[in-house]
């Protein structure tokens, strides 16, 4: 089934409309498991809540009411044509939930950024409505009808933003409902992390450690270590950041994994040699990396200066890692067994080397010149061929 996000083009296909409300393009089953009717912002924004039909006063005629505890999605998802649209639930509208007498609490989601008059006109035994971080703006009059004892429930550190956006000055009858951040029954949030080296989870809520108030919400955050990345929750959210809404004691895992990082294998020319290895890999992995020399040339050495070939790389970063080659033969195309290194005199000889760069070293590291060489041990190096000690005795 395709599955396609809201465009204004929308607007222009066919709408199956639900009774008597031409604004109800929808309904979709919200999460505490109530029916909900959706209409289709012109300008874009999304879906809005409405009412399903009209008729004799009663905006639900032939329609059943929510009732009890209403949570409200963040996003709606309407099936039409073998497609799948996807709104993120912007409103609700004037009148939406007009005349349910039975709802008791409303929860809106983060997404809403509008609230509209009338939208619980006769919700008699509406009491409690639980609010977003941001103020949800107010259009043209008061969105009040609900019980006389209606109160806002708002989330930690927002009241001066719901002060400023004159949500104390709506009415309920002769009655001003209250807004404020409750202090709820203290709930332990407990947070574990797969393994502590990998990250740690933290709860970020304004004003919280470890005890959970204002409506039991907590917003919590997985703290990646260097190389490893944040992977899911034990309650399976992928929200690195994310919003919980307790009702009881609760333990939640935060789950890490060793990130991936690019590698990038080359030859400094392409016209000299290959290079392999290249890839996506585990941090800690070790890649296997290979120069090959076309004919004409042989492999020197790795950017890093590192001359193993083949060689094992531990990855630990995105990494590019470079092979370079020179013209001539390289040690591939000579025998070693055929070059020696003996002293003569107190000079140090090599034969069969031609054109092989030849360093000389005292034992304690040192390099030094060849001739006049006091007597002793020293390690020649020809080419890429394994070191040799040799004894110059005069």
């Amino acid at each position: 089934m395709k599955k396609l996000f809201f465009a204004a083009m929308l607007l222009v296909a066919p709408i199956m409309l639900l009774a008597q409300n031409p604004y109800a393009y929808f309904s979709a089953v919200c999460p505490s498991g109530q029916t909900l009717y959706y209409g289709v912002d012109p300008n874009g924004r999304g879906a809005n809540v409405t009412w399903p039909n009209f008729a004799d006063g009663d905006y639900w005629a032939g329609y059943t009411k929510p009732s009890g505890d209403v949570v409200i999605p963040d996003s709606v998802t309407w099936e039409y044509d073998d497609s799948s649209y996807v709104f993120p639930v912007y409103s609700v509208s004037q009148n939406c939930f007009n005349g349910c007498t039975g709802i008791t609490s409303v929860v809106f989601p983060e997404t809403v950024i509008a609230f509209e008059p009338s939208a619980f006109t006769g919700c008699t035994s509406l009491d409690s409505i639980f609010m977003p971080q941001v103020p949800p703006e107010l259009f043209a009059g008061q969105p009040t009808g609900m019980s006389s004892n209606a109160a806002f429930y708002i989330p930690c550190g927002t009241y001066q933003a719901y002060y400023d956006a004159h949500y104390n000055q709506i009415t309920t009858g002769q009655i001003f409902v209250p807004c404020y951040e409750p202090e709820a029954e203290d709930l332990t949030l407990t947070l574990l992390s797969n393994n502590p080296e990998y990250g740690e989870p933290t709860i970020i809520t304004k004003g919280v450690n470890n005890y959970v108030r204002c409506d039991s919400i907590a917003v919590i955050y997985a703290d990646e270590a260097r190389h490893y990345t944040f992977d899911h929750w034990s309650n399976g959210s992928t929200q690195i950041c994310d919003t919980l809404y307790l009702d009881r004691d609760s333990t939640l895992t935060a789950y890490f994994v060793p990130s991936e990082y690019t590698l990038t294998v080359r030859a400094n020319s392409d016209s000299r040699g290959t290079a392999t290895g290249s890839g996506v890999y585990t941090y800690l992995d070790t890649a296997e990396l290979r120069a090959t020399a076309y004919d004409g040339y042989h492999f020197v050495r790795w950017n890093d200066n590192n001359t193993e070939n083949p060689r094992l790389y531990v990855v630990t970063d995105d990494a590019e890692i470079i092979a370079y080659f020179e013209e001539g033969a390289g040690i591939e195309d000579i025998d070693a067994s055929n070059v020696r290194v003996f002293a003569r005199g107190n000079r140090i000889v090599v034969e069969g080397g031609d054109g092989m760069n030849v360093d000389i070293y005292s034992v304690d590291g040192r390099r030094v010149s060849n001739g006049n060489l006091p007597t002793g041990v020293y390690l020649v190096k020809v080419g890429n061929l394994p070191i040799r000690k040799v004894l110059v005795t005069k």
